[in-house]
């Protein structure tokens, strides 16, 4: 479930979507990509660009920094930005 390539199948997927925030939830209910920094970055891209919703995109990395997902460098460098 924090296999990147598989992760990077559904982020693909994100993109084709009009609100990708059902796959979000779905994936984090089923545990997918939790520890990978990638998810929380998409996650948080995805809230900035199409929602304008900075507060919960700064949530989402700082989500990902508490569940230690890696990269951590990668989360913590996208809070800095």
């Amino acid at each position: 479930k924090n296999d990147p390539r598989y992760l990077r199948i559904w982020i693909k997927y994100v993109d084709t979507v009009t609100d990708p925030t059902d796959i979000f939830n779905f994936l984090e209910a089923n545990g997918i990509g939790q520890g990978l920094a990638l998810f929380y970055t998409s996650w948080a891209l995805v809230l900035e660009l199409k929602k304008n919703d900075f507060t919960e995109a700064y949530s989402k990395l700082e989500e990902g920094i508490n569940k230690r997902a890696q990269p951590l460098d990668k989360l913590q460098t996208a809070l800095k930005q």
